[in-house]
């Protein structure tokens, strides 16, 4: 059920943000694993949600982990960059170099990254960035606690 959720959602993803002009939709939720390339194409691995429900923008109570998910168009030959910021701290980031116009970017944090005893991300302020050739492009906040 649920990597069958995140391939649809990964679809949805796509479709809201076919076209060029529009913004991509950032998607925010707590819980994440490494999702499987499916044969298909409806989602092409990276990291996915058990809960595919976007956090929403009220506080949250501390996930085990959180998973920004994007999709990007025109970023064939370009580097796409993630980013996950606590506080102003760089915690977590990954470039990729896409051979298609579209792309999934994801990225996942766990609280191993911000205290390595804790077990549930600590109470803050995390911040999702995607860049493409260096440039922010997209950013999203979300606070814990």
């Amino acid at each position: 059920m649920g990597l069958l959720a995140v391939a649809v959602l990964s679809s949805l993803l796509l479709t809201a943000c076919g076209g060029a002009k529009r913004l991509p939709t950032i998607v925010i939720c707590r819980d994440a694993f490494v999702a499987p390339v499916f044969a298909t194409g409806s989602y092409v691995g990276g990291f996915g949600c058990n809960n595919p429900a976007d956090v929403g923008r009220a506080p949250i109570a501390p996930p085990r982990s959180l998973v920004c998910l994007a999709d990007l168009s025109g970023v064939k030959g370009k580097t796409v960059g993630t980013q996950v910021f606590y506080g102003r701290r760089l915690i977590e980031h990954d470039t990729y170099y896409p051979t298609d116009a579209t792309t999934s970017a994801s990225i996942a944090v766990s609280p191993a990254v911000v205290g390595p005893s804790a077990s549930r991300l600590p109470f803050g302020r995390y911040t999702c960035r995607f860049l493409i050739n260096g440039k922010v492009i997209y950013a999203r906040k979300v606070t814990v606690g």
